[in-house]
């Protein structure tokens, strides 16, 4: 879609693909288009009328910064929400409220008691003085202590001497009886609460921390200015390295917050400066992205539209989508974001074949609507604005339908209108294997170490296609291996880390001439480690 890639390009100014430098993922846009036979012309010409020299210059791709203070006013606001959350707890109990009320009740009419016992009857007043000086006592009996009658009088300015009677050694054993029973009772009361307190926080705490781990938590409404919502799946490496690179600017909306991958994202996100008490993203459950439920719209309660059945109000959905998030897009205008990442992290070389995306086509585009939808009813999007939908995925990828059809997921997303951007998730890996491997100088040969067939197949495929002949690492001679170049690629991440490990270990490749290609950005880290 040319002008949604032109609006793409500037709404971002400074990169047109997050996961690429702006310069090399228009070269693989290039390069994509020509691969299925396209012309890529048009979609340059839209992306250079709207880059200015400026742009040209300072393509890195960084999103505003935040305004100073954000930590802070972060930490503010999870403070709020636990405090919130821990009121409710203590009062929000209709069993302790009741029982808290009745202990209440039983101190003032001790100490209502109390001061019949040092009034004299048929004084003026009385009746409200013995009110007021019960009362009074409420609060001291927890901690056993009274307020003298005298200084309530002086304190309320009532004449003491017509209303406080002489007290007999009788008479001042029963307030004193009085005073000890409305001291036991206020002092277990206050003590109960105290620790009923303390539990509340705790658990209101950990609750909150919980929310936030899960993906339940609403994200914080204030301070980060531009933000790209990422449908992600059940989990996607690409989502890990761009939260570690943009921090909260990308809003994950993953399938599964258990997996040790989002786990990963969740501590990137805290590294970035999101901090340990800052939502960062979303629950959305496999196969839920239409449903209501899924974005914290509650029941239906009230009908909307007059026909006679209850509707969802998304505007007071616990997702809230606010304009701060939608990039400029020209004046007065701005443009809501929205990717998913339909790739499969440990099958990104199982280039074309047939087999299930972590994001099925139906989901990346329920899920586009639901969050435009949401953006839309939340006042977040506006008439003049625009929604532009980009997927990352294995264009090639054969679909087929129940009859047999088959057709690429490039050609069915053109067909359907599901998206206005196609990422190639292929183009990129086989693009930087081939600019890798020329720098090595050997004469477009190498080697590929990899236990799994249908890697094997089509990297074979793919390079053979640009020129390059590709050989079983297993079956090579020892010269060979120390010779030409030697592409790793295992099962998982940390399996190539392995594989490199021992070949390097055992000085069988030439350490300048190997490359492991890797799902995660977590292994880079366990590269940089061997030197």
């Amino acid at each position: 879609n040319n002008s949604a890639a032109a609006a793409y390009w500037g709404v971002r100014r400074r990169a047109l693909i997050r996961y690429r430098p702006a310069l090399q993922a228009i070269k693989v846009l290039v390069e994509s288009a020509s691969l299925h036979g396209r012309s890529a012309l048009p979609i340059l010409n839209a992306i250079a009328a709207t880059m200015s020299v400026r742009d040209r210059a300072t393509m890195s791709g960084e999103f505003p910064k935040s305004p100073p203070g954000q930590a802070l006013r972060d930490r503010l606001e999870a403070g709020r929400r636990i405090a919130q959350s821990c009121v409710t707890n203590v009062f929000g109990d209709s069993a302790n409220n009741a029982a808290m009320a009745t202990s209440l009740g039983t101190v003032l009419a001790i100490g209502v008691y109390e001061g019949a016992l040092l009034t004299r009857p048929g004084a003026l007043g009385r009746a409200r003085f013995c009110f007021r000086y019960g009362a009074a006592q409420v609060l001291p009996s927890v901690i056993w202590l009274t307020k003298p009658a005298r200084t309530c009088c002086e304190a309320w300015r009532v004449e003491a001497k017509p209303l406080l009677r002489e007290v007999s050694p009788r008479r001042e054993l029963k307030v004193l009886g009085a005073q000890t029973l409305r001291s036991i009772v206020a002092g277990f009361l206050g003590i109960a609460q105290v620790m009923r307190l303390v539990d509340s926080s705790a658990a209101a705490a950990s609750d909150y921390d919980e929310r936030v781990r899960n993906g339940h938590e609403p994200l914080f409404e204030t301070g980060v200015q531009e933000r790209v919502v990422r449908l992600a799946g059940r989990e996607s490496d690409v989502t890990e390295l761009s939260v570690r690179r943009f921090g909260a600017h990308i809003v994950p909306v993953f399938e599964d917050f258990s997996l040790p991958s989002v786990r990963r994202t969740l501590a990137a996100a805290r590294t970035a400066g999101s901090g340990v008490d800052t939502p960062f993203g979303w629950h959305v459950p496999d196969g839920a992205y239409s449903k209501m439920e899924s974005w914290g719209v509650p029941p239906p309660t009230v009908d909307r539209d007059g026909d006679g059945t209850a509707d969802y109000d998304l505007s007071r959905a616990a997702f809230r989508v606010k304009r701060e998030w939608l990039l400029p897009n020209g004046p007065n205008r701005r443009a809501l974001v929205v990717e998913a990442d339909s790739s499969v992290g440990e099958q990104a070389l199982a280039l074309g074949a047939e087999g299930a995306d972590d994001l099925t086509l139906q989901e990346c585009s329920q899920g586009f609507r639901l969050v435009e939808r949401l953006a839309t009813e939340q006042k977040a999007l506006q008439a003049d604005d625009a929604v532009i939908r980009v997927m990352l995925a294995d264009a090639s990828r054969q679909i087929r339908s129940g009859g047999g059809a088959a057709m690429s997921l490039r050609a069915l997303v053109e067909e359907h209108d599901e998206a206005d951007i196609i990422i190639d998730a292929s183009a990129p890996l086989i693009h930087s294997i081939v600019a890798w491997a020329e720098t090595t100088g050997s004469g477009r040969y190498l080697l590929f170490k990899t236990e799994n067939s249908e890697y094997y197949a089509s990297v074979r495929s793919s390079l053979k296609a640009r020129g390059w002949r590709v050989a079983d690492f297993e079956g090579a001679s020892t010269k060979q291996r120390k010779s030409l170049p030697v592409l790793v690629y295992e099962e998982t991440t940390e399996d190539s880390v392995n594989s490199i490990e021992s070949l390097l270990r055992k000085n069988e490749v030439n350490s300048s001439m190997v490359c492991a290609l890797l799902d995660s950005v977590s292994g880079v880290d366990e590269l940089r480690r061997l030197g």
